[in-house]
């Protein structure tokens, strides 16, 4: 069989299949190609979503006439020269890959004028042939037009989705590329309506109009910096989440990638904050020097490969770690978010006020009222060490320090500043930031109250909440998740401190691991070590377990040891990390419960203490939340 040298049409309609997937990757590519020009100003219109039409326009440095045929040669690019430069890629697009493959399955017109050029040039480009370049007006820069994707290739037409699909596509990389570049004005025209027009500004205005003002208002900034890595860009605080990760993008030197190692980085400093199932959103970029990062991985340029990932692991943890010690701790009860649930009409209530149900005598009053109730004052259960539940009194659980944990002052030298509105126009709105500011300080006044002197705790309701007055605001706190916190923070910190006590097995368990594993295995050997294994290498890849934390006397070790072989454990993270859920079951097991009855000194306690730690239960719910007199107000309808 003889072998051919495959013409150009053929090859580049075959590299076409890799660059050029869908609409979206024809706008990804031209996007790129702009901002590597340098473009303050980007226009992006799509017909049909992106099937009919896609023109890409910037004020970039333009193409020289000279170059604009040698711009559709395959593997023809103005990025790099040398084969050193993949070393150290600075650009977004390297490949000379693009235009070539566009060409190869769209009618593709181009127009372009440098700075130095009196007049403008155009060329037309369809299945390789090229047409006159022909001279026209315009301004510096460069628009690309490219329509009718697919037309020669009936077969990869069918498998494209539907245009509203393929449009929202689109929207969400032109998106991407706003988050990426908040210095460059964008315009995004879909079937000839505005959706974005933005203009150079800061990155937290972007995600105002993206996202809007619910997320706006619970994101933390990043700026962290360390062995000369910068991760810089914005995290949401534990009050928002998502059921899934879409709004997680991450950027790398300002190139948007997909990264799973990223997300599950961040995902481990979010877990002891959030509900099973739920996930951050972040807008991360990391600026890495050029040549500890791969972006040569993939011709689509998504995935990319660092040199260290153990030191980017601990560098992102400790990035999003940091901004999180600024975050609020207490949640805010907001009428308007539940108006919907209590708009009842007059006579609606008043039937059932005839059929409430009188309260017990111990429910719904406060601790002057109770001098009767016998209650047990001197006592809260707490776990040991060994494993074993004791009964002490309530000032001698030992609880770790917080102290340092301060609020984050806001870098904002202005108390206002404008932002686009969600109609998506250049129209500009003010969003005063005030209210953040004065919640703030009223946080840090919570923080630092006397419990004594300054709150009033007025009662339990349900034997669950106990409520706290305080400066014009009501707090409700569920004691079974304050106290829990409480003992899961103990556990965490004396595990962390190596202060562990060991069990013996009766017999010692013996197992083996593959040789690809052997490493990962020994690098978390002093992990296992500090949380109180006795581990005995008894030939290369085989080893004994001798003793085991008794915390974790009724683990199944085959699970355990398959769990500590899972890439995501191969990273720096602390031992108590490594059994979390089994502090959490065991905090949750031996805190106070609801329907427990507490003295009022008992909930003084657990107030006073809960403050100096995350206000969360270890799995996620809050436990604590705010109302103010005005809310209160609201729902009386006494203010609108």
């Amino acid at each position: 069989m003889s072998i051919n040298v495959l013409e150009p049409k053929i090859f580049n309609r075959i590299a076409a299949g890799e660059v050029v997937e869908r609409p979206a990757s024809i706008v990804k590519e031209l996007i790129e190609n702009s901002i590597d020009a340098h473009a303050s100003e980007i226009t992006i219109e799509i017909e049909n979503g992106g099937i009919k039409k896609i023109a890409i326009t910037d004020n970039g440095c333009g193409i020289d006439k000279e170059d604009l045929t040698k711009a559709f040669l395959p593997h023809a690019t103005s990025k790099i020269k040398n084969i050193e430069d993949l070393d150290a890629i600075a650009t977004l697009g390297f490949r000379g890959e693009a235009l070539s493959s566009i060409a190869s399955v769209c009618h593709v017109t181009l127009s372009t004028k440098t700075e130095n050029s009196d007049v403008g040039y155009m060329i037309n480009v369809s299945l390789g042939d090229f047409s006159p370049v022909t001279e026209i007006a315009r301004n510096k820069g460069t628009t690309i037009v490219a329509s009718d994707l697919f037309y020669n290739i009936p077969a990869r037409a069918k498998f494209l989705k539907k245009p509203k699909f393929e449009e929202s596509e689109i929207t969400h990389l032109v998106e991407k590329f706003m988050l990426a570049h908040s210095e460059i004005a964008f315009k995004y025209y879909v079937d000839g309506n505005l959706i974005y027009n933005t203009t150079s500004c800061e990155l937290s205005e972007i995600i105002y109009t993206i996202y809007g003002k619910d997320v706006y208002q619970n994101i933390i900034k990043v700026d962290y910096e360390s062995n000369g890595i910068k991760v810089e860009g914005y995290v949401s605080s534990f009050k928002i989440s998502k059921p899934n990760r879409t709004s997680q993008v991450l950027f790398v030197n300002n190139r948007y990638v997909e990264n799973y190692f990223v997300s599950a980085c961040v995902q481990t400093v979010y877990e002891p904050f959030l509900m099973k199932g739920k996930f951050p959103l972040y807008v991360l970029n990391l600026v890495i020097p050029y040549e500890d990062v791969d972006v040569n991985v993939h011709p689509n340029k998504k995935e990319v490969k660092f040199e260290d990932q153990r030191k980017m692991f601990a560098i992102i943890k400790s990035a999003v770690e940091n901004a999180l010690l600024s975050v609020e701790k207490i949640a805010v009860y907001n009428v308007d978010d539940n108006e919907k649930h209590i708009d009842q009409s007059l006579d609606k209530i008043e039937e059932k006020i005839t059929e409430l149900t009188p309260l017990k005598s111990d429910e719904g009053i406060s601790f002057k009222d109770r001098k009767k109730i016998e209650v047990d004052e001197n006592t809260l259960q707490e776990q040991g060490v060994n494993n074993k539940i004791t009964q002490k009194k309530i000032d001698e659980i030992i609880i770790p320090d917080f102290s340092e944990i301060k609020s984050n002052q806001l870098n904002s030298n202005s108390d206002e500043f404008f932002v686009f509105d969600q109609d998506r126009t250049q129209k500009a709105t003010q969003i005063i930031m005030n209210t953040n500011i004065e919640r703030e300080k009223k946080e840090e006044k919570f923080l630092s109250a006397s419990v004594k002197d300054d709150m009033k705790i007025i009662g339990v309701i349900f034997n669950t909440y106990i409520v706290v007055e305080y400066q014009e605001c009501i707090y409700l706190i569920d004691q079974h998740a304050a106290h829990e916190r409480l003992l899961y923070d103990k556990l965490k910190n004396q595990i962390d401190n190596y202060n562990i006590t060991k069990q013996d097995l009766l017999v010692p368990y013996h197992f083996k691991v593959e040789s690809n594993e052997i490493e990962i295995f020994e690098e978390n050997m002093s992990n296992l070590i500090s949380l109180g294994f006795e581990i005995n290498s008894t030939k290369t890849g085989e080893y004994n377990i001798v003793s085991v934390p008794a915390i974790l006397t009724n683990i199944n070790l085959a699970n355990f040891i398959e769990f500590i072989l899972k890439d995501s454990v191969n990273w720096d993270i602390k031992a108590s990390d490594i059994i979390k859920e089994k502090l959490c079951q065991n905090a949750c097991k031996h805190a106070i419960k609801g329907g427990d009855k507490l003295s009022e000194e008992s909930c003084a306690y657990l107030i006073d203490n809960m403050r100096k730690g995350i206000m969360q239960c270890p799995h996620g719910r809050p436990s604590i939340i705010e109302v103010n007199k005005k809310e209160i107000e609201k729902l009386f309808k006494r203010i609108v």
